[in-house]
């Protein structure tokens, strides 16, 4: 139930793999499949439902990790990540890059830009690229993430989407961690948490 996104270079098929929950093998099938090669691995924040692929995909690739630093400590710890909860084994991941706010990622001709959105989780993120915004927990079509896990806060969640997210025009593309697509015209309008 967990949104991973390809996000490819039509000129040169490099690719960023973007929260890749359990099922590495449809991962790795979708991969084949679109002739991407993938160049590193982006967690929007460190939860077990969006991380759960990420071994294989790294045995498999051997691309990098990255995550913002605030979420490195969920990632080497299943009990805090969750993975020790929602899967059968705990993931551990223990090498990963640090990524901040406004650092820039490159895939080919594609350029992502790292958003801190902290609230979800205190290392929580929003990749932004071209007219298109990876949300991860931080906003949904016309929902919020949830904020009563360890390192949530609903203040800091709903100010990140306002100061940072609702800056972008309407026409925004939001592509959220779980559920449909959106944009931020609609959610602006329509999600009950932010008027």
């Amino acid at each position: 139930m967990t949104n991973c996104y390809l996000l490819g270079c039509k000129k040169t098929n490099q690719a960023i793999i973007i929260d890749p929950g359990y099922d590495s093998k449809r991962i790795i099938k979708e991969i084949t499949k679109l002739n991407l090669i993938p160049q590193s691995i982006i967690l929007t924040h460190a939860h077990g439902d969006h991380i759960g692929a990420v071994p294989d995909l790294v045995k498999r690739y051997n691309i990098p990790v990255y995550i913002h630093p605030h979420d490195q400590e969920l990632l080497s710890d299943s009990m805090l990540n969750l993975t020790a909860i929602l899967l059968s084994k705990g993931v551990l991941i223990t090498s990963s890059r640090k990524l901040k706010d406004q650092d820039k990622i490159k895939a080919g001709t594609l350029e992502i830009e790292v958003i801190h959105t902290p609230g979800h989780t205190r290392g929580g993120i929003s990749l932004k690229c071209q007219n298109v915004i990876f949300s991860g927990d931080t906003l949904f079509q016309g929902s919020i993430g949830r904020t009563d896990l360890p390192g949530g806060s609903h203040q800091q969640l709903l100010t990140s989407i306002k100061d940072r997210l609702l800056v972008f025009p309407d026409d925004t593309i939001i592509y959220p961690g779980h559920g449909p697509t959106t944009n931020l015209g609609q959610e602006r309008e329509n999600n009950p948490f932010l008027t």
